[in-house]
């Protein structure tokens, strides 16, 4: 009789719980009196043991595109990293500035310089690195200046040569984080591939352009919307040296002389050797030609 009356008592109980979980008029003012503490209440029932519930696989992390043999995989900082873009997360409503028709006005396209003086702005992508220094010393002892096209990733891992740009009087600008083709890539992901550098950048407290460099110089309407919502302007180039192929230097050489005019940005790139050769041959010439090598915020009005 007194096991009966035992789990009677357990049978009722349970009873109890389970009308006070179904029960929204009971809940209710449970959860209000909660809130207004400035509490959270779990409405949800606890979680199967592992064994029995569902599980959900965490998204993979963005790999890093190959490069198309114009620069070396760079090694990622996993305390560092920003956090992957979202896979189809579509812009809010509000930031879709394509749809502004004064937005198409802030954002503009540079092959190169407007403007008919003899002036040639020298650019470099895909750094820093580790031959970032030498084509400093090189800029520094010809006193010319250039922009650096950073990309993130590299930035993080070498900081160093980044504070080296800008104390030698070049500038910044951004060249993504991690150098994909930004045509392949869905606006989100764009837009993440240039805030990621943006805040490599920031967080190493380094000054740097509202300049974006599309990788391989690769852009469409999508990428051309993402500098709109970022306000910046986007730089390609009109004379491309082409270092990332290697090859005699002389042909390096000839190949930047032969398409040089005024107003001209031209294209090289670091942690290539024959960079570093070419590069004081091409200054001595252009100067000689009457050539003045000035920086991009010189002639490209900033937003």
């Amino acid at each position: 009789m007194r096991n009966l009356l035992i789990n009677l008592g357990f049978f009722l109980a349970n009873l109890g719980l389970l009308a006070l979980l179904l029960c929204p008029s009971v809940t209710a003012p449970m959860e209000s009196a909660v809130q207004e503490e400035g509490l959270s209440m779990p409405l949800e029932i606890a979680p199967l043991p592992a064994e029995e519930a569902e599980t959900t696989p965490l998204p993979a992390g963005e790999e890093v595109p190959q490069s198309q043999g114009n620069e070396p995989e760079l090694p990622r900082l996993e305390g560092l990293t920003p956090a992957s873009p979202p896979e189809t997360a579509a812009a809010p409503e509000a930031d879709k500035v394509e749809s502004v028709p004064e937005a198409v006005e802030i954002c503009q396209v540079y092959r190169r310089l407007p403007t008919k003086d003899k002036v040639v702005a020298l650019t470099f992508d895909d750094g820093p690195g580790k031959l970032t220094k030498k084509l400093l010393k090189i800029l520094a002892k010809k006193k010319v200046p250039a922009t650096f096209f950073l990309l993130g990733n590299s930035a993080l891992n070498n900081p160093k040569p980044v504070k080296a740009i800008t104390d030698g009087g070049c500038e910044l600008a951004l060249h993504t984080w991690s150098h994909p083709n930004l045509t392949e890539l869905k606006k989100e992901k764009i837009y993440w591939q240039a805030e990621a550098c943006a805040a490599a950048l920031a967080g190493l407290e380094a000054d740097f352009l509202p300049l974006l460099r599309p990788p391989y110089g690769r852009w469409d309407d999508e990428v051309l919307a993402v500098c709109q919502r970022l306000n910046c302007h986007m730089v390609l180039w009109d004379v491309d040296s082409r270092d990332w192929e290697g090859g005699p230097a002389a042909k390096v050489l000839a190949r930047v002389l032969d398409n040089l005019k005024p107003g001209s940005i031209v294209l090289f790139h670091e942690g290539k050797n024959v960079t570093l050769e070419v590069l004081p041959k091409f200054i001595d010439e252009a100067k000689a030609r009457g050539y003045r090598f000035v920086l991009l915020s010189d002639y490209i009005p900033l937003p």
